[in-house]
């Protein structure tokens, strides 16, 4: 074979990226092949620094020998394929020591040994992270304002990556700081967790990346749930019953001003002498000196619709018990009103009070 056949018969191929645990199909080919197998030498050696190459697969006199070591029952060539000349060497079972540069070497078995083709492979094993998970030993509802201690956990890359938190429910980054541990398996791949601390004031959904240079890993989102803030809870109060309450509480404040103010100039006694109804029923009661029992009628009144009174209007009673409770409510009006007539007609009336 002349000088420049040798030449033109060389070969350089692109590298090839391989992920761990997988498989690559490393290229060689030699076409036309004019050739038996029997009368060519196939050799598939990977490069070694510090030491000669290593030997991954041969084919001599026809017969395929793959049982170096660390390649044994890992390589194949196809000898359907190896009749049209290609040699091309699959490679399975990707660990990161399979990573380096790898020589297909094509001879003419002769008494004077003929290059025919020899092709380089630039191989590289990724090592891609897992999936992120995120965990945190709380479960549940948190309290407002409760720390929370958050972990990020993946494995299987090679190199240290960088890791971000994400606020997925404002779609931006939690500047916060974080604890990086990093552990180195015996597969050569890393293990990484991150760790950081969150004051819980809202709910929150939170991502963790894990970042490459070839590519991003992201964990599912993450929720925390946060119970409602006991300070805003009489914000949350049905509204009509605030209202209702209020109009009761004033309503109770208008009355006892007129009837303070009526009493004060025995008003209240002009216009009504002798008479108090309550609840529809009528009945007098007149002091020695003629004072009449209707000063007291609102009291009487009020009576029958304080909450604790017999006839409060949320009380679930029948026609018949509604009656009974009505009759011992006016006995009631009755006496109250037999008493502050009393206590107005008296010359003195006890703390120096005078009915004008």
């Amino acid at each position: 074979m002349s000088y420049s056949v040798f030449l033109s018969v060389w070969r350089f191929s692109t590298g090839l990226v391989g992920r761990l645990g997988g498989a690559v199909d490393m290229p060689c080919v030699y076409k036309p092949l004019f050739y038996d197998l029997e009368k060519l030498l196939v050799y598939w050696q990977k490069g070694n620094p510090n030491s000669p190459d290593l030997m991954v697969i041969e084919l001599h006199n026809g017969k395929i020998t793959d049982t170096y070591q660390n390649y044994q029952g890992r390589v194949y060539m196809d000898p359907t394929m190896m009749l049209e000349g290609n040699f091309t060497l699959r490679l399975k079972d990707l660990s990161l020591n399979d990573s380096g540069k790898y020589k297909c070497i094509i001879m003419l078995n002769t008494p004077v040994i003929q290059m025919l083709n020899q092709i380089y492979t630039e191989l590289e094993v990724a090592a891609p992270f897992s999936i992120p998970v995120v965990t945190h030993p709380v479960e549940g509802q948190l309290k407002y304002g409760q720390e929370v201690t958050l972990k990020c956990t993946s494995y299987g890359g090679k190199h240290q990556p960088m890791i971000i938190w994400l606020n997925s429910s404002e779609g931006s980054e939690l500047i916060v700081d974080q604890k990086l541990d990093s552990m180195e398996l015996s597969s050569g791949t890393l293990n990484v967790t991150s760790t950081v601390t969150l004051n819980i004031t809202a709910p929150l959904n939170v991502t963790c990346i894990i970042r490459t240079p070839e590519e991003n890993f992201t964990s599912q989102q993450y929720e925390l749930r946060q119970r409602d803030n006991p300070g805003t809870d009489s914000q949350t109060q049905n509204p009509t019953a605030v209202t209702a309450s209020i109009s009761v509480i004033a309503s109770l404040g208008v009355i006892a001003t007129m009837l303070m103010i009526m009493i004060k100039r025995n008003s209240l006694c002009r216009l009504y002498r002798g008479y108090v109804h309550v609840l529809g029923a009528v009945f007098t009661s007149k002091s020695a000196d003629g004072f009449c029992g209707a000063c007291i009628w609102p009291f009487a009144t009020m009576f029958l619709f304080l909450p604790h009174g017999n006839l409060h209007p949320r009380d679930n009673l029948s026609s018949q018990d509604r009656s009974d409770t009505a009759q011992a409510t006016i006995k009631k009006g009755r006496d109250m009103t037999t008493q502050g007539c009393r206590f107005f007609a008296a010359p003195n009336p006890p703390g120096n009070m005078t009915a004008s």
